[in-house]
């Protein structure tokens, strides 16, 4: 990568954070349908546009080259032990440049210090580019987790993910 990658902590509300959020989104929605993204009344995604409750244990980090926006990510909590990856999105023309990787190292960095012992993750069968990074950075496939189960119909559109951080 030419440029360097500058990580920044921000909060739900960052104005670039949401900006990101919403090119996911439109990413996700050509590939899925609605449901499986806000379907429900679980979010797959991460909607903080509404009021995210807890939103302080939340941690959203984005990734900028020369000022500009060009990834995110977040790590949620699930339990004293595990969280789980969320919204980790690099823009189409700044992929493959090694921004993603910066992004996990820096989420993944932050669990360890919060002290989780795992990483979960849930993305979907259509995003082979994701799937591929997600095995690339160390994680398994896993079983369904967590609220996911609530939606047994769209379990086909998902592919769980955990890695081990101890």
């Amino acid at each position: 990568m030419d440029s360097k990658i500058l990580i920044k902590k921000v909060s739900h509300d960052d104005a670039d954070l949401n900006d990101l959020f919403d090119e996911l989104d439109k990413e996700l929605a050509k590939l899925y349908p609605e449901e499986a993204i806000f379907g429900g009344g679980v979010i797959f995604g991460l909607d903080v546009k509404k009021k995210l409750k807890n939103a302080e244990k939340f941690y959203f980090i984005i990734a900028y080259v020369s000022g500009q926006a060009v990834g995110c990510g977040c790590i949620k909590p699930l339990s004293k032990y595990g969280c789980e990856l969320k919204r980790m999105f690099v823009k189409e023309g700044f992929r493959k440049k090694g921004i993603a990787a910066e992004i996990f190292k820096r989420l993944e960095s932050e669990a360890r210090k919060r002290g989780f012992r795992k990483i979960l993750l849930e993305t979907g069968p259509r995003q082979p580019e994701a799937i591929a990074l997600y095995e690339k950075l160390g994680f398994k496939e896993r079983g369904i987790f967590g609220k996911y189960k609530l939606i047994d119909e769209l379990a086909h559109l998902s592919v769980f993910f955990e890695k081990e951080i101890v």
